[in-house]
């Protein structure tokens, strides 16, 4: 693995995980407080799943697997939540004029399939990582 991980930005500034792993997972959990008070729904936003996801890596880094899981789970969650969201705006578009919801559809269709291809690996990792609890 290597030393440094993805940055998230909040548009304000910049937290990184580096090699401090445990200030790592302080700082995208008091990104995740502010996020959260700054999105119109925490169960859907992408945004907060994505946070997650970063808290989760910094977890493993940090060598904290059970609060890893807990946060790649939290991510799955919304993640699914945002589908099922999805799937609401797809199916209210039925019957419509199809030039009138006609991006709005393609975006949602467009976002669904990236869901769908991002739940399946971060579900891998919650496997992974549980097995690590179970073996170390």
């Amino acid at each position: 693995m290597t030393a440094a991980c993805e940055c998230w930005s909040d548009g304000a500034g910049r937290i990184c995980v580096t090699e401090q792993y445990s200030q790592s997972v302080e700082d995208f959990t008091g990104s995740l407080d502010i996020l959260r008070t700054c999105v119109a729904d925490v169960k859907t936003d992408r945004s907060i799943a994505e946070t997650q996801y970063h808290i989760g890596v910094a977890c493993v880094y940090a060598g904290r697997y059970d609060d890893a899981v807990t946060h790649f789970r939290d991510a799955i969650s919304v993640l699914e939540a945002k589908n099922s969201a999805l799937q609401q705006v797809v199916a209210a578009a039925e019957g419509k004029d199809a030039s009138e919801e006609a991006d709005e559809v393609t975006a949602a269709h467009s976002e669904m399939k990236d869901i769908a291809e991002l739940i399946p690996e971060i579900k891998l990792k919650v496997h992974i990582f549980v097995y690590c609890i179970v073996l170390c």
